[in-house]
């Protein structure tokens, strides 16, 4: 027996020893794969980027981890009360673990093992901390040792108040919100300083499971969670009652509408995200927490896409564009009937939780709503044709349930709504291989085709009683949207600081993340004109007049030739849009009307060097691409963007001088440390004096030509229309004293807009819609008070602009190079004989024409001074003694 004990004892002995040496080896094992505190104690977590544009206003959201760090003092006490009610009551009680609690959870993890049943964690807010940070989510016991010993750790280094800190900012909410900010913003649409006692309640019911408790996934199950997290409140707390623990739990959850990262101007903010990550790297831009400031104006981009939108809206409907969203592979009777069962199960199911039905009246923020309505239809027949929904606000989808000649019914949400055929007289179809209006609605139309409906009216409040009788059937009325197929872009660059405050890519960026604002490289068309009469312009070549040469200007001739291209060195024989030819004409009438043959005469004149020069200077064109150099330059049949194009237009607004458009004005870290700024500066790349001569020229196109529909605008503009080659582009760039916008309209595929499609009404009511709803009233009401003063009927001319010196003006008679004396700004009432010098500035001896009424029949031409047309003196008798005294004192001669 003595031995028995012995040999027990020694066995013992050594598995204290072998356990002792089994939890050393573990125990180093743990200790040396522990994470340093280096990253809970120099806390630089990812953050999301924010896109502010030029008020300082978020206009989206950049993240890896979509994270917002909130100081403490700004987290209210009711939240980290609900989050201590939910995860830790006795946070600030332990010293990092929670003993009792580990104790229960260890017995519970037995019960577990032999009886089943839920398991129930023992870990504190501190042991979540260490988790979070520097640990995996891997449900072992070695894990959970490194938990424990990492929070005793991080009690050492680190206030309660801290650890929280670090705690609430870090943690996973669902839905890509890491963090209480973030999380707030994702799920209530405010900040955390905003949210209620029932809203902090919700959030402290997440972490425990992402995925599943959150208001998008199950509102049910959180609104019970809740519950508990608020009876947790009163029982552990203390910090509220039963009776208002009740009413918090009595609120509805709202449910948010899901926001992408871009919340204005998607295609800017990607631009400007290339931008920075071009700049700074992907890593720093994704988690570093940065501010890019935008020269964006978040309204004005706003009203760019809205009037981007109608604008190719009207021009779906002036071709008579239409075609379902989707339609059903089999019309069949059966099939459709089958079709339309299933779309009225599911919307049943999907109204259960008081929710909209899925097919509903689509405003803009619900825009992902109906891509995923086409989307449940896809994965539901197998059989749909889908093509682009239309975003548009007031747009809503609906599936035809019964359509004959004259009408047809569409399931919208709960209600069916009328289509009356002769509201949609305007959709045109194909007969015999040529185009047909006024068609029959069954023949564009079938049963169970998902369609866009541009306007909804109810009946309900609209209609009479007898009206509701007759169409008892019907609780709406409705039209069909047309299709959009063409795209377009719009750029607009604030003119003091070159910043561009509006890009628009085309129709809908959640359809096309192509931007055609700078990636559609296409044909300016006479929008390039310009800068050949600019040239012209500047080599004393013309003036505006025609050609000036030895001192002497003549018209240009514009009529039927043949050009031999010394570059090409082939004959062409180019024609005018429409076909007619002017004759003798003026070079103001040959912009003011895009006359081919003048830009050509010119090119060919001053060779296509300097044009190409100039061009280059303007980086109008990259490396990968290249004007021609030739004749056809003359009628921009080389490539660029709009863009590139939009910034070159600044020279004619800006006297000459030139620099780069920028998206962003600014990018700062979290700490406030500015990373980069553009290069703000401008360069004279045209002499003031033909810049400012070819702004005047271009005023006149819309004062008298192809832009003749912004002549009524309130202030100051200048411009260009441009159309290629049957209609493929339509372009409009224009600019007033404030900013320079062009607008670009076209297809992808660069097929034909359709018949009768030009610039000057595809493009331009685009640019005016834009330019009427930004410019400031205070623009406005100035000019008004300036017309009222004797300001010209059709817009104020007075510029803000200043004029270069170095302009001499001269008014000219139509259809001719003969210049002839203004009318001095005298008074009417007055008995006095005008002096020399009224005498001599009435003859054109003294540029005081800028102060001069226009004789009949003439147009006042701007010219370089030195190279104007003199002024005949009159020939009459007995020119009075002031005349005389000219004569002999002032005489020029």
């Amino acid at each position: 027996m003595r031995r028995l004990f012995k040999f027990l004892f020694w066995l013992a002995a050594l598995c204290c020893i072998a356990i002792g040496i089994v939890g050393a080896i573990v125990w180093r094992d743990i200790n040396e794969s522990l994470p340093r505190m280096d990253a809970i104690l120099d806390y630089t977590p990812s953050e999301a980027t924010i896109f502010l544009d030029q008020t300082g206003k978020k206009v989206g959201t950049l993240a890896k981890e979509r994270r917002f760090l909130v100081k403490s003092e700004d987290i209210p006490k009711h939240v980290i009360d609900a989050f201590l009610a939910a995860e830790d009551d006795a946070f600030y009680e332990h010293s990092g673990i929670d003993y009792p609690a580990v104790i229960a959870a260890v017995v519970n993890e037995l019960k577990h093992k032999m009886l089943g049943g839920k398991r129930r964690g023992g870990g504190t807010i501190t042991m979540q901390t260490a988790r979070t940070f520097v640990l995996t989510r891997e449900k072992t016991y070695k894990r959970k040792l490194k938990e424990m010993i990492l929070a005793k750790r991080i009690e050492e280094n680190l206030s309660k108040d801290e650890i929280l800190f670090l705690y609430l900012n870090q943690i996973y909410f669902g839905n890509g919100a890491y963090g209480i900010e973030a999380a707030a913003q994702t799920y209530f649409d405010k900040s955390i300083s905003e949210v209620s006692v029932a809203e902090a309640a919700a959030l402290a019911c997440m972490p425990k499971a992402p995925s599943r408790i959150n208001p998008w996934k199950d509102r049910k199950r959180l609104k019970s969670r809740r519950q508990y997290v608020l009876n947790q409140m009163v029982e552990k707390l203390g910090v509220i009652t039963k009776a208002q623990a009740q009413k918090f739990g009595e609120e509805p959850i709202a449910r948010t509408q899901a926001k992408d990262w871009a919340e204005v101007g998607p295609a800017y903010l990607e631009a400007s995200r290339q931008l920075a990550v071009e700049i700074l790297g992907e890593k720093q831009v994704l988690e570093g927490g940065l501010k890019i400031h935008l020269a964006m104006d978040s309204q004005a981009q706003r009203k760019a896409e809205h009037h981007m939108r109608e604008g190719l809206m009207q021009l779906a409907l002036r071709q008579g564009r239409f075609a379902p969203l989707a339609r059903l592979g089999d019309t069949s009777q059966n099939a459709a009937d089958a079709f339309l069962e299933k779309i009225e199960n599911r919307q049943k199911e999907l109204s259960k939780d008081n929710d909209q039905p899925y097919f509903f009246v689509a405003k803009e923020e619900s825009v992902k709503a109906a891509h995923k309505s086409l989307d449940w239809l896809n994965h539901s027949t197998g059989n749909f044709n889908t093509t682009k929904i239309l975003s548009s606000a007031n747009v809503a989808i609906g599936i035809v349930s019964m359509v004959d000649e004259e009408q047809a019914h569409v399931i919208v949400g709960r209600e069916i709504c009328l289509l009356k055929g002769e509201k949609h007289r305007w959709v045109k179809i194909n007969e015999k291989g040529k185009p047909k209006r006024k068609a029959k609605m069954n023949a564009f139309l079938a049963r169970g085709d998902v369609v866009a409906l541009g306007e909804i009216e109810s009946l309900k409040s609209s209609e009479s009683e007898e009206s509701k009788d007759n169409n008892k059937d019907n609780q709406c009325r409705a039209t069909l949207a047309p299709g959009v197929e063409a795209q377009g872009a719009l750029v607009a660059i604030n003119i003091e600081n070159y910043g561009v405050e509006a890009m628009v890519g085309g129709y809908d960026f959640s359809q096309s993340k192509f931007n055609r604002a700078t990636q559609a490289w296409r044909q300016p068309g006479s929008t390039f004109k310009p800068f050949i009469y600019a040239t012209g312009i500047s080599k004393q070549a013309f003036s505006s007049i025609g050609r000036y040469l030895d001192g002497e200007h003549h018209l240009i001739t514009d009529a039927p030739k043949t050009y031999y291209d010394r570059w090409t060195k082939k004959s062409w024989k180019p024609k005018n849009a429409g076909g007619k030819f002017r004759g003798d004409i003026t070079l103001e009438t040959c912009l003011t009307y895009s006359v081919n043959t003048c830009s050509i005469d010119i090119l060919e004149t001053v060779g296509t060097t300097p044009v190409l020069a100039l061009a280059k200077r303007l980086e109008l064109v990259d490396d990968k691409h290249k004007l021609p150099n030739n004749l056809t330059l003359a009628l921009g049949t080389g490539e660029t963007t709009l863009m590139r194009l939009t910034n070159a237009y600044t020279l004619f607004a800006d006297n000459g001088r030139w620099g780069h458009a920028h998206l962003i004005s600014k990018i700062e870290d979290r700490s406030g440390n500015t990373l980069y700024e553009p290069d703000t500066s401008k360069t004279q790349v045209l002499d003031a004096q033909s810049a400012y001569i070819t702004r005047k020229l271009m005023e006149n196109v819309v004062q008298e030509g192809t832009a003749k529909a912004a002549a009524k605008f309130r202030v100051p503009l200048a411009g260009k229309t441009g159309t290629t080659d049957k209609a493929r582009s339509a372009w409009f760039l224009g600019f007033s004293n404030e900013r320079v916008v062009g607008v670009y309209v076209g297809h992808d595929d660069n097929r034909s807009l359709g018949r009768r499609e030009y610039g000057g009404k595809a493009a331009l009511p685009i640019w005016l819609d834009y330019m009427d709803s930004t410019t400031p009233k205070e623009t406005a009401q100035r000019n008004a008070a300036t017309k009222k003063l004797g300001g010209t009927k059709k817009y104020n001319t007075a510029s803000t602009l200043h004029r270069p010196p170095g302009i001499a003006k001269r008014f000219i008679e139509r259809g001719t190079t003969r210049a002839r004396p203004g009318i001095a700004s005298t008074n009417s009432l007055s008995t006095q004989e005008p002096s020399a010098k009224d005498i001599l500035a009435n003859h054109g001896f003294r540029d005081s024409s800028f102060d001069e009424t226009p004789p009949p029949n003439t147009r006042p031409l701007y010219f370089i001074r030195g190279t104007e047309p003199s002024i005949p003196l009159p020939e009459e008798d007995a020119p009075g003694k002031a005349q005389e005294q000219l004569y002999e004192l002032e005489s020029p001669f």
